[in-house]
């Protein structure tokens, strides 16, 4: 971890590479880590850059998008359904 930390590596970077390891893993605990190996001065976490974190939280948005679609659509269906079996 403190190896790609000093190569640059951002927090989210490691975790990523560490899942690619089949090591389960927060960045929190990540981060944790990191701060408790390195003196206070060498310490500055590297963040994800603005563009990656508002790419996470479109696609987070569009996801939720899309539940709340599927169930306006599965209640249309229904409505339509019943009044189908009405006439």
């Amino acid at each position: 971890i403190l190896q790609l930390y000093h190569k640059n590596y951002k927090v989210e970077q490691i975790q990523e590479y560490l899942k690619s390891q089949k090591i389960e893993i927060g960045t929190r605990r990540i981060y944790k880590f990191i701060k408790q190996n390195l003196s206070e001065k060498n310490f500055s976490l590297k963040t994800p850059s603005a563009k990656s974190t508002s790419e996470k939280n479109e696609t987070q948005s569009v996801a939720k998008s899309d539940k709340q679609n599927t169930k306006a659509i599965n209640a249309y269906k229904a409505k339509m359904q019943k009044i189908a079996k009405k006439d």
